[in-house]
């Protein structure tokens, strides 16, 4: 099961560009197992894009076995002068045919589509399999598993097919003297047409023990290695020097990662723990082509990127009567080489200057971190918390030629304060300031030094009665950029972003007996923007805009428009029908505050009808359609009538 799992793994990035280490662990099957099946479909429009989804997931039984399946569809629309449209289709299906207690047979098929109607270069690609195998589990907590299938392989309108071979075995919850052992490696193949082969290995193990007290120590160990080859456009040039029309080439992806994982849970003493862990991590890039093209240098060498990092993290936990506080801290150290080997003829001019230029690359960095939390309960309708965080990067590039070395400072820190004034309304007052600052070691960048500051106050309530709820927020929010050489001629202004809030969203339910519901929301923010210093701390308002969002809903049920008792109404089929009626404006507007910048004005404003029917049934179905028509109008002109529409359901099956 895991296995092809795996291999759908494999085939899903079989001709893709940049494959990673990182997708060799997915394996979502478990969850499907696990999980009712149901479908979801539905449709969207934002702004002038067109979406529709249909999602099947999940595992059906069957007279002679079970199927799983998982299938997403996408499609998005742009509407602009020529429509474009885009499809992506990722479809898997495994049976599963038990021959005895540990022994059943595997049929698997993929089916992985995109296709974009724009000329975007790679704008289509398709990938067909079918495997079968079998797998066996000797004892309970192992398992082994091996396939082999066919593929049909469709990239920049090249189709290659060819073989694919694929296994696993897994050892889970495994009793190892006192230490619990868990291992899983995992290997897929596959040769296509054109001699191209794509292969992977994963192979993890870990080890883990719980102590007397509560203390947990964890070991694990990853390695795993990834080939992938697929084509790509490469223009060469003739002997005369004149561009040759661009011709698909194989390129080679590998990839090898070795982590190691450690980590360890102490009790200190009674409300007080501590929590280490750390891991080493190598991963090696390797690019190459597999022949080099006339006056194209790169596609003559092989270029390597080995990364290195360490990370070991700390974090003190204590709980005592009505508070709670963590402090922790981290160190992140990162090493990236970069290399050039020659694997065809090359001038020793042309091989220089690849690496010179891949070296540019090599960076260094290291970053600290420090976080510390505290939560108060003080007496019984009152909360206080406060946060901290600061972190500290360090990047330095080797190069004398790459100006990009850096140091980042940052630091956020916030307090909320929560008061409950009685059993349905409570307030929350929460104020926050983020400060960075960026500093370009090098002389060349150095005019890009700034600190961003941000200051923010946000107090919030909640209201919540059987009959009426309400949640009002509102936001002060300040945004300062001041670089460090603001008044030096023609060097980068700072600038400024000042924006006040309130949001809320509102329920009333008409009278005990009313079937009628009334519900809104609103939105609204005033903001500004213009350029500042920080030393005399005075501003230059360029523009002012505000924001404006109003929907306000009627719902009733047909109970309270028809007639009709709920009783009848609600059938063995049906639980509940809602119809909503009301309408929805937006606004935008932007003007200049000073008439010498000459900022151009905006005005827009969008206002319509809507509607909103949801239906929900006994069996778990839940539909809902949301319509609504827009009224566009810029600077008090129609511009256009457009109609949108949002349909979603969920059928449990």
């Amino acid at each position: 099961m895991v296995a092809v799992a795996a291999w759908l793994n494999v085939a899903t990035t079989a001709f893709a560009q940049a494959p990673s280490l990182n997708a060799v662990n997915a394996d979502s099957t478990l969850t499907l197992l696990s999980a009712p099946p149901i479908l979801r479909f539905g449709m969207d429009k934002l702004v002038n894009t067109f979406l529709f989804r249909a999602d099947l997931n999940g595992a059906f039984t069957l007279p002679l076995g079970s199927l799983l399946v998982r299938q997403q569809y996408r499609r998005s629309t742009i509407r602009t002068s020529t429509p474009a449209t885009r499809d992506d289709e990722d479809l898997f299906l495994r049976y599963d045919l038990p021959l005895s207690s540990n022994l059943s047979l595997l049929l698997a098929n993929t089916a992985i589509i995109s296709a974009d109607t724009r000329a975007i270069g790679l704008n289509r690609l398709q990938q067909f399999t079918v495997s079968g195998g079998a797998q066996y589990r000797p004892i309970e907590n192992l398992k082994m598993t091996a396939a082999v299938g066919g593929e049909y392989n469709e990239q920049l309108g090249i189709v290659d097919r060819g073989l694919s071979l694929n296994g696993n075995a897994s050892l889970q919850n495994q009793r190892f003297e006192e230490y619990l052992l868990n291992a899983d490696v995992q290997t897929a193949y596959s040769a296509l047409a054109n001699s191209r082969t794509n292969a992977q290995t994963n192979l993890k193990v870990g080890l883990a023990r719980t102590f007397e007290g509560g203390g947990q120590l964890e070991f694990s160990t990853q390695y795993a290695t990834l080939q992938r080859e697929f084509y790509t456009f490469v223009a060469g040039t003739d002997q005369a020097g004149n561009l040759k029309q661009a011709a698909p080439s194989v390129e080679t992806r590998t990839e090898r990662l070795l982590r190691l994982n450690a980590r360890a849970t102490i009790p200190l003493f009674k409300g007080v723990d501590a929590d280490v862990q750390g891991y080493f991590e190598d991963w090696t890039i390797g690019r190459f082509y597999r022949d080099a093209v006339d006056q194209v240098f790169f596609t003559s060498v092989r270029r390597n990127v080995d990364q290195v990092r360490f990370s070991v993290s700390g974090v003190l936990r204590a709980t005592f009567d009505g508070s709670t506080h963590s402090l922790g801290l981290t160190i992140d150290s990162r090493d990236e080489v970069n290399a050039v080997d020659e694997r065809f003829r090359i001038t020793d001019a042309d091989l220089q200057t690849l690496r010179s230029a891949e070296k540019q690359r090599d960076n260094i960095s290291v970053r600290t971190s420090l976080v510390a939390q505290s939560t108060w309960n003080l007496f019984r309708a009152d909360t206080l918390k406060f946060e901290f965080s600061s972190s500290l990067l360090r990047y330095d590039t080797p190069s004398p030629i790459n100006y990009d070395d850096r140091d980042e400072l940052f630091l956020t820190t916030n307090t909320s304060y929560t008061h409950h004034f009685s059993s349905i309304f409570s307030g929350t007052l929460f104020a926050e300031a983020r400060l960075v600052h960026l500093v370009f070691i090098k002389a060349q960048r150095s005019a890009q030094n700034n600190w961003n500051r941000i200051f923010k106050l946000a107090p919030s309530f909640v209201y919540a009665s059987e009959g009426f709820s309400a949640h009002p927020q509102f936001e002060l929010l300040a945004n300062y950029t001041s670089f460090d050489f603001e008044d030096i001629a023609n060097a980068s202004q700072s600038f400024s972003f000042r924006q006040i809030q309130y949001r809320d969203s509102l329920v009333w339910h008409v009278g005990r007996e009313s079937n009628t519901t009334i519900e809104s929301r609103f939105i609204f923010r005033y903001f500004e923007r213009g350029e500042f210093r920080w030393g005399e701390f005075s501003e230059l308002v360029r523009d002012r805009n505000y924001e404006a969002f109003a929907r306000i809903l009627v719902f009733v049920t047909p109970s309270s428009v028809s007639g009709v008792s709920a009783p009848n109404l609600s059938s063995k089929a049906v639980n509940q029908i809602r119809v909503g009626v009301g309408g929805r404006y937006y606004a935008l507007s932007q003007r200049g505050a000073n008439p010498a910048l000459r900022i151009p004005g905006v005005q827009n404003q969008i206002i319509g009808p809507e509607t909103v029917i949801e239906c929900s049934f006994a069996s778990g179905t839940v539909v809902r359609l949301n319509g609504w028509y827009e009224f566009q109008f810029d600077k008090g002109i129609l511009l256009r009538q457009t109609p949108n529409l949002f349909l979603s359901a969920t059928l449990p099956l």
